[in-house]
C-alpha cells in the first residue's frame, strides 16, 4: 500500500473508534492525537525505506525492522509503560497507527520479516531501485492498492475542499474537532 491508502485508512479507523468509544461513555478515546495516528501509519515506511536505501545489499527489501511484530511489540510496550505512568496515550496511538501499517501492508505473508529473528537474523533481499517499477504496477494492476489509494485521495480532498479548515486544525492541535 501506498501513503494516500496507508494515511487515510488509518486516519479512517481511527475516527470511527473514537467515534464508537465516545458514544459508548469511553473518556480514554478522547485524547486521540491524530498528528501521531499520520506519523504511525506511515512511520514503518518512513524508516524501512531509507534504510533500503542506504543499505540495498543488507536492507533492499524496504519491509525490515520497523515492519516487525518485534518493533511493534517494544513501542507498544513503551506506550503501555508511558501510560501508566503518566496517563498519556501518544505512544499508544503511535503503535496503533503502525499495527495498522502492518496489516495494510498483509505483512502475515511474509512471516520472515513479521517474525523475525526466529525466521533468522537476515531480512528477504530486494532490489531499491526496482521499488518504483513495482508501485508503479501495483497501483495500475492491483485493485486493493488502486482503491485504497483513490479512498486516500478522496478522503483527503473532503477534507481539503468540504471541510476547508478542518485539515489545518487536525495538524495544528491534533484534533478534528
Amino acid at each position: 500500500m501506498l501513503f494516500f491508502g496507508h494515511t487515510g485508512i488509518t486516519l479512517t479507523t481511527f475516527y470511527a473508534m473514537e467515534r464508537f468509544m465516545v458514544n459508548h461513555g469511553k473518556r480514554i478515546a478522547s485524547r486521540i492525537d491524530y498528528r501521531l495516528v499520520l506519523v504511525g501509519s506511515v512511520l514503518p515506511d518512513l524508516i524501512d525505506k531509507p534504510l533500503g536505501i542506504l543499505f540495498p545489499n543488507v536492507l533492499g527489501n524496504g519491509r525490515d525492522y520497523v515492519h516487525t511484530l518485534l518493533f511493534l511489540a517494544l513501542i507498544t510496550g513503551l506506550g503501555l509503560l508511558l501510560w501508566r505512568k503518566r496517563r498519556r496515550p501518544g505512544v499508544l496511538v503511535l503503535a496503533g497507527g503502525c499495527f495498522v501499517h502492518l496489516i495494510l501492508d498483509s505483512m502475515w505473508t511474509q512471516p520472515a520479516v513479521l517474525l523475525w529473528p526466529f525466521y533468522g537474523h537476515a531480512f528477504p533481499a530486494g532490489t531499491p531501485s526496482l521499488w518504483s517499477d513495482f508501485w508503479i504496477r501495483a497501483i495500475l494492476t492491483k485493485p486493493v492498492i488502486y482503491i485504497s489509494e483513490l479512498y486516500g485521495i478522496m478522503l483527503f480532498g473532503w477534507l481539503i475542499i468540504f471541510r476547508r479548515g478542518l485539515l489545518a486544525r487536525m495538524i495544528r492541535t491534533g484534533r478534528f474537532e
